[in-house]
């Protein structure tokens, strides 16, 4: 019951146990169809009551539902305000008031994306022509495949990238929904454009002028490039100077399938992301059902995810960029070597043993491959193994980032950043997984934390 406890009544609603049975069903006769007798209120509550509980499809794989039939998507809380705030400014729009930015601020599994396909599937009633847009290629391209794998039915064309509206001006678009807006750049300026960023449109300038109603979805500590300057402060300035009114609403809770709000926010306390200190997880959730582990080696980490996958579940390997991935050749040898064990990178092209990087995340033959944060983002598998690299190490009583140990040359970009981005990099990769998630770090000081942190004694 500790879990649950936490979980107070509020105007958003309230927890119902067993022995509050009475009470949800007086509640739920009040708010249901008055027009309809007491008793075929009780009798509609009492089979809602009865309905089995099961958990949502994966993100990706109900999309299409989601867009055309709004049915396996189902909006809840603050996810259903959102979306009719963007309703609504989108009815008054062309009424000669102020124009509405929305911004949407929301964890991991907070379901801002859901907010994103509903609004999607609601343009063809509206009458209305809208996008989706991301700065990643791997979801937006994982996306178009996903919902429209012929190109036939038009869909294909709803999701493209925040670069892309660079020519639109004057409110050519009813909506525009970026979402992960945290990855937004500071322009869109192409690389290797003479055209320099400091002559170039804000990109978040682009959308908000783009569209008729601009919508930012964003997790501020999922920014993992120097680059990136998606915030809710950022979008407020723009839109203010643009004079547009700004809408924030913050999603609480998790309702990822599977997903672990406990998890979620012992990985901030882990990483330091918040200002708590981190606890152990066999403290923090011993009724979670979610699984956390430390494993003594990939090897060890690998079995642990293969002994846990069932049929038609996906388990993933990631880790932090801390090896070479060469981009214009496969390496001959594999990229990442930690003792005798030995994986490539996510493909840069298709190989006859798995896809490229861009559907490393939800096509099957991922298994040899080890993801990075680049691919990871946006995406949710049932099981996650994790590697740290040298890049983070926990070192006395803190992480220390190192990032002379890092390949990543967007994030390292950045001297002063660079600490904040490899730790949102973590988190982004340690809250992929819907069922659990195992770890293992190359550092043998930072493996030591690792397990005091888990509750794990040394095998």
């Amino acid at each position: 019951m500790g879990p649950l406890q936490q979980y107070t009544p509020d105007r958003w609603g309230r927890m119902y146990t067993k022995d509050d049975r009475s009470e949800l069903l007086r509640d739920l006769a009040l708010l249901l169809d008055r027009q309809r007798g007491h008793e075929e209120n009780v009798i509609a509550a009492e089979r809602f009551l009865k309905y089995p509980a099961r958990p949502s499809a994966q993100f990706v794989e109900i999309a299409k539902d989601a867009i055309h039939r709004r049915e396996l998507l189902p909006l809840v809380d603050q996810q259903m305000a959102a979306y009719q705030l963007v309703r609504d400014a989108l009815t008054t729009a062309n009424e000669g008031v102020r124009k509405k930015v929305v911004v949407v601020v929301g964890g991991p599994g907070s379901g801002k994306s859901a907010i994103a396909l509903s609004l999607l599937g609601s343009l063809e009633e509206l009458d209305m022509r809208g996008y989706h847009a991301t700065g990643s290629r791997s979801f937006t391209e994982t996306l178009r495949r996903n919902l429209d794998p012929e190109r036939r039915t038009g869909v294909w064309h709803l999701f493209k990238y925040n670069n892309n509206f660079r020519e639109n001006r004057n409110h050519g678009v009813d909506i525009i929904v970026s979402d992960e807006a945290q990855r937004l750049r500071r322009s869109s300026t192409p690389p290797g454009s003479r055209r320099s960023d400091e002559n170039a449109e804000p990109q978040i300038k682009e959308l908000i002028t783009a569209a008729r109603v601009p919508v930012f979805l964003l997790d501020e500590n999922q920014r993992v490039r120097a680059d990136e300057v998606g915030s809710v402060a950022e979008i407020t300035r723009v839109a203010h100077e643009l004079g547009c009114e700004v809408e924030e609403i913050n999603l609480r809770g998790q309702f990822r399938c599977g997903g672990s709000a406990a998890f979620d926010r012992w990985v901030d306390c882990l990483l330091g992301i918040v200002d708590e200190p981190p606890v152990a997880w066999s403290d923090l959730a011993s009724d979670d059902r979610f699984e956390v582990h430390v494993g003594d080696s990939p090897r060890d980490m690998e079995n642990w995810l293969r002994e846990r996958k069932k049929d038609r579940q996906r388990a993933r390997m990631t880790a932090g960029f801390c090896w070479d991935w060469p981009f214009d050749r496969r390496a001959e040898e594999p990229d990442i070597q930690i003792g005798d064990w030995r994986r490539w990178w996510n493909f840069r092209e298709p190989q006859e043993d798995g896809p490229d990087h861009t559907y490393w995340a939800t096509e099957e033959g991922s298994r040899q491959q080890v993801g990075c944060v680049y691919t990871a983002q946006g995406f949710e598998y049932d099981w996650a193994g994790v590697i740290f690299g040298p890049d983070l190490v926990w070192r006395g009583d803190r992480w220390v980032a190192q990032r002379h140990r890092s390949f990543d040359q967007k994030a390292k970009k950045d001297p002063g950043l660079f600490p904040e981005l490899v730790r949102n990099a973590y988190r982004v990769l340690l809250t992929r997984g819907m069922r659990g998630v195992t770890m293992f770090s190359v550092d043998p000081v930072t493996q030591d934390h690792l397990r005091a942190m888990v509750g794990q004694p040394r095998s």
